[in-house]
C-alpha cells in the first residue's frame, strides 16, 4: 500500500523541470546576467526595464523590473555593479528587448562623503 502511494506521488522529469523554472522566478529573487538576457528577449513576456540603484562607494547596482517586481542582477555570484552610467549603458545596450528607458532610483541615496 505504501509503495503504491509513493509511485502515485512521483513526478515526471517534465514536471520537475517546470517546477524548477517556476521556483527561479519567485518575486524579488535575484536573476543572473544570463537570465536577464534570456528574459528580456523572450517573445510574449512583459517588458523588462533596467533599474540602477546608486551607492556612493560601490557604484550603481543593477536591478531588473518586470511587471512591478524588481530583481537584483548577479554574475558569478556577485551583484552586478557599474562605476559610471556610461559603463551601465555600454553593458545594457547589448541586452536585446530591454525597455529603452533606464531608471536611476535615488530613493535611498545618501552621499558617503561631503562635497569635493
Amino acid at each position: 500500500m505504501e509503495q503504491q502511494e509513493q509511485q502515485q506521488t512521483r513526478l515526471t522529469r517534465e514536471q520537475v523541470g517546470v517546477m524548477a523554472v517556476e521556483d527561479r522566478d519567485k518575486p524579488g529573487r535575484a536573476w543572473t546576467w544570463n537570465r536577464l538576457n534570456h528574459r528580456a528577449d523572450m517573445p510574449g513576456s512583459a517588458r523588462i526595464q533596467a533599474v540602477l540603484l546608486p551607492d556612493d562607494e560601490t557604484g550603481f547596482a543593477l536591478h531588473a523590473r518586470q511587471d512591478g517586481t524588481v530583481h537584483p542582477i548577479t554574475h558569478n555570484g556577485a551583484r552586478v555593479r557599474f562605476r559610471t552610467i556610461e559603463q551601465a549603458l555600454t553593458a545594457l545596450v547589448d541586452v536585446a528587448g530591454l525597455h529603452p528607458e533606464i531608471v536611476i532610483n535615488a530613493a535611498n541615496w545618501q552621499a558617503s562623503t561631503g562635497p569635493v
